[in-house]
């Protein structure tokens, strides 16, 4: 499979009227995906500059202007900003236009750059998609070439079907351990024919990060080896090779970049089964980022501490974690993500026995997703519970979120098993 994945992914740098190629992947090979890409953009059978924004889709800019500021970092300031001529004027999605043009135009002589665009958390698919079919008729851009990567699922709708030849899909529906090591092979092999191999950094790094300069290939190495030794299942030894890395960051004053480090490192330590010594770094490293505004990854952050609270049987501390990250996640304008979060801290209010907490935070997931919670006041404590689940489910069903929506029903049914209906007012 891996093979066949390597070639899909080449045929983006190869093919001569390939135009836009969607990747489906689990989310644990994400990075390796975006990995990959940069590794074939370098040392594949076609080489040209690859670019990858992992800047997440939010707010009224939906990322553009975040995309932006990503590529003046990571390739300088363009020398001049070429103007698209098609529509009306699209701010700030124009000025992120013009400014790819430009460094097209500057860094791809025959302007066959290859962006790859990989947000993990898309607000409004829809809009996402306009944009996309936009960009992917600029006349400035006519002969980028599109690489867009989603975990798990589409966010593009029907995006393929409307822009037709040269558009194409791969999708990797599961990657066990033997597929990870084949891919870690693949790259290592990458590796050995090119200059260098950047490490994926989008998973852990904020999408301007300085990493990217030659003076920390040493960083970016050490990360690189660190993704090797976890996946292998070496994962004491990952997190002495992240220590070391962030080490280095924070001594050249990339405290930032050290953050996601820091978290990477708590990862590793829990999986190594250091969880005291792992949670004391990783909630080190989410205040630091608090301290830091960096809203882009505390919401999630603050899902991973929940996670980690409930398999730690903490139930209490777990709800509060996950509603902390859905109302910094409403906040930054991840509405959908928001409301997931409140759905889980309803399910960890449930198994910390405080039902009225759990109906207040499903509550908060109805406000989130635009409805309306049923009236349920007349009924008994468990029934309420009941029929908000299984209501709520209707609802994240409605917004594609059906892991969602099969969580809530398996918590409705099992608390009607406990509490069989007993009020004829229950329906």
């Amino acid at each position: 499979m891996i093979h066949d994945f390597a070639s899909a992914l080449s045929a983006i740098f190869t093919g001569e009227r390939a135009r836009l190629l969607h990747v489906i992947v689990p989310a644990h090979v994400h990075g390796h995906t975006l990995a990959l890409l940069r590794a074939l953009g370098e040392a594949g059978p076609a080489p040209r500059p690859v670019w990858v924004l992992a800047d997440p889709v939010y707010g009224p800019s939906r990322g553009w202007a975040a995309r932006e500021r990503s590529l003046s970092r990571e390739l300088g300031a363009p020398a001049a900003l070429a103007t698209p001529e098609q529509g009306p004027l699209r701010e700030p999605l124009d000025t992120f236009a013009s400014a790819l043009a430009a460094h097209v135009a500057a860094s791809a002589p025959d302007g066959t750059a290859v962006v790859v665009l990989a947000p993990q958390h898309i607000d409004d698919p829809r809009a996402y998609a306009r944009d996309l079919f936009w960009l992917a008729h600029c006349p400035d851009l006519a002969l980028v070439r599109w690489v867009l990567v989603d975990p798990v699922h589409s966010s593009v709708g029907d995006l393929l079907a409307r822009l037709g030849e040269g558009a194409s899909r791969v999708v990797w529906p599961e990657a066990d351990g033997p597929a990870i090591a084949d891919l870690e092979r693949v790259l290592t092999d990458l590796s050995a024919r090119g200059r260098r191999l950047p490490a994926d950094l989008e998973l852990r790094i904020a999408a301007e990060s300085p990493l990217r300069a030659p003076e920390l290939l040493p960083a970016r190495r050490l990360l690189h080896e660190a993704d090797t030794c976890f996946h292998a299942g070496r994962h004491a030894e990952a997190a002495r090779l992240q220590q070391q890395a962030e080490e280095m960051l924070a001594s050249r004053g990339l405290g930032e970049e050290a953050v996601h480090i820091a978290m990477q490192r708590a990862r590793s330590m829990i999986a190594a089964g250091v969880v005291e010594e792992g949670h004391r770094v990783f909630v080190a490293a989410l205040k630091e980022a608090e301290r830091r505004g960096l809203l882009a990854i505390i919401p999630e952050a603050y899902a991973s501490l929940g996670s980690l609270h409930s398999k730690q049987r903490r139930f209490l501390d777990a709800s509060e974690a996950y509603a902390r990250a859905g109302e910094l996640a409403n906040r930054r304008g991840s509405h959908e993500f928001a409301a997931d979060m409140h759905r889980c801290s309803g399910h960890a209010a449930l198994n910390a026995d405080m039902p009225d907490a759990a109906a207040m935070a499903w509550r908060r997931a109805f406000e989130l997703l635009g409805s309306v919670a049923p009236a349920v006041g007349a009924l008994e404590k468990p029934q309420q519970i009941v029929v908000l689940g299984l209501s709520l489910a209707d609802v994240f069903e409605e917004h594609g979120n059906l892991p969602a929506a099969r969580g809530l029903r398996g918590h409705a049914e099992a608390i009607e098993t406990r509490h069989p209906r007993r009020s004829a007012t229950w329906s």
